[in-house]
């Protein structure tokens, strides 16, 4: 399955065509889905209640939810824990979008592959707009 990263659902949202178009693609070979960080950082940064009916009608109502099991958060702190120890700052957002996606073993979309410098972690890029 592919756990879709906040920001590729939000230039969805903004009906990106190359977005949109990437994430039909990858549809077609395997489902996508999202998590509970993922709807928290939709929802912070949805302005109106259109935009909310917008991206629940067109994007939460139609792709897998995944729940954040216990130890994916645990992973999620013991990865946020190893890189703060190498001197690297991972938001703790990313971390559990991260560990989400590895004890899923989901192939996590984003195009903000900085973020998840994680070898475990398996990473669909997402190509430039």
């Amino acid at each position: 399955m592919y756990l879709v990263d906040t920001n590729v659902l939000i230039d969805a949202l903004k009906s990106k065509p190359s977005r949109l178009e990437f994430l039909q693609r990858l549809s077609y070979s395997q489902p996508l889905a999202y998590c509970s960080v993922v709807v928290a950082e939709l929802f912070a940064g949805l302005r109106s209640p259109a935009e909310i009916a917008q991206a629940r009608r067109y994007l939460l109502d139609t792709i897998v939810y995944v729940s954040t099991p216990q130890h994916a958060a645990e992973l999620a702190g013991s990865l946020q824990r190893q890189y703060k120890k190498r001197g690297v700052t991972l938001s703790l957002n990313d971390v559990m979008i991260a560990a989400v996606a590895i004890a899923g073993e989901h192939t996590l979309v984003t195009d903000n592959v900085k973020h998840f410098p994680m070898p475990e972690l398996n990473i669909a890029p997402v190509p430039a707009s």
